[in-house]
């Protein structure tokens, strides 16, 4: 697993491999704890371009839009 950022209270995790799936993406997960599941995925890549789409969010829409822009910012999804 490969760490991206701490942004606040949150990870941001970059899975380089997912059997189950074939679109990178990235995972966000509670700063300072070991969770099995992550609270949201969101995709960065669709037809071998870049693009944002939250798979799933546990997250306040708050929350969802602070890290969508925060990606734009690191220059992930330029």
């Amino acid at each position: 697993m490969g760490q991206l950022a701490f942004l606040k209270m949150f990870l941001i995790v970059a899975i380089p491999l997912d059997v189950n799936d074939n679109r990178k993406h990235i995972h966000i997960f509670k700063r300072g704890q070991r969770h099995r599941n992550s609270l949201a995925k969101i995709w960065i890549e669709s037809n071998g371009g870049k693009c944002i789409e939250i798979a799933y969010s546990k997250l306040s829409e708050k929350d969802n839009k602070m890290i969508i822009d925060a990606l734009y910012d690191i220059g992930i999804l330029l």
